[in-house]
């Protein structure tokens, strides 16, 4: 393992960069609605509406959104067969001991309430996820982070050592945080990059809705059907790296 980590730590930084470099954000174009059939009747997707609907949908607490995971929800970091890929982060670094990760986001990037992504609200999500009394953490076990990351804030083994991997968030400036961990952990990058970990709207966790920031929006929701329309306010990710075409 300390092996894996000494690669990750010398590589991780200049790979980010090359990738970031080569990559520009580019808008959404596509005007069409997608339906996602939930195997009854289908219907005609709605126009975009005045406000996004409600829907009990919450990555982290073990909902089931697998049909449009990728579609309403995005993380700092996305993981392929390829490796390991910035997107809501325009590039991440580790320090050589392994327990502090740097992210700078991506600038000009919305959520679908139209609030703006930014070192604040990638906080509250860590604190979301960390903390069992945080206010905004709703009604889900969070079983994956417990699974990703050993424990919760304050957790202590029989022997009153700390369970979780994980130490604490700090905000470096408006679009860079600053992550701590307890102990070197080789598959950080590949565990955040999970769906469960997606980065939420804090506006709209504070009124027990679950908004990310992805392609595509919620412009309907019956027993039938989920029909989805495109989300345009945003910077969207690259599509090209040295005329190859970046993981989407």
């Amino acid at each position: 393992m300390n092996n894996k980590h000494s690669r990750l730590s010398l590589v991780l930084t200049l790979f980010f960069s090359l990738l970031m470099t080569a990559c520009q954000p580019q808008a959404v174009e596509d005007t069409s609605s997608q339906s996602i059939d939930t195997g009854e009747t289908n219907s005609e997707a709605a126009e975009i509406p005045a406000k996004t609907i409600d829907l009990d949908l919450d990555p982290a607490g073990g909902a089931d959104f697998s049909l449009v995971e990728n579609q309403l929800f995005e993380t700092l970091v996305i993981m392929t067969e390829d490796g390991v890929f910035p997107w809501l982060a325009e590039n991440g670094t580790v320090a050589n001991d392994g327990l502090d990760y740097i992210f700078e986001l991506r600038p000009g990037v919305f959520f679908q309430d139209g609030t703006m992504l930014d070192a604040d609200a990638v906080i509250v999500n860590f604190d979301r996820w960390f903390d069992k009394e945080s206010p905004l953490r709703g009604d889900g076990d969070f079983s994956m982070w417990k699974e990703a990351f050993g424990g919760f804030k304050g957790e202590v083994d029989a022997e009153g050592n700390l369970t979780s991997l994980y130490d604490g968030i700090e905000k470096v400036n408006d679009l860079t945080v600053l992550i701590h961990l307890n102990k070197p952990d080789a598959d950080f990058f590949e565990k955040i990059a999970n769906p469960a970990f997606s980065i939420l709207s804090p506006t709209a966790l504070s009124a027990d809705t679950f908004i990310g920031t992805g392609p595509y929006l919620i412009s309907e929701d019956t027993e039938s059907n989920l029909d989805l329309v495109p989300f345009t306010r945003t910077s969207r990710m690259p599509r090209s790296v040295n005329g190859d075409e970046c993981p989407s």
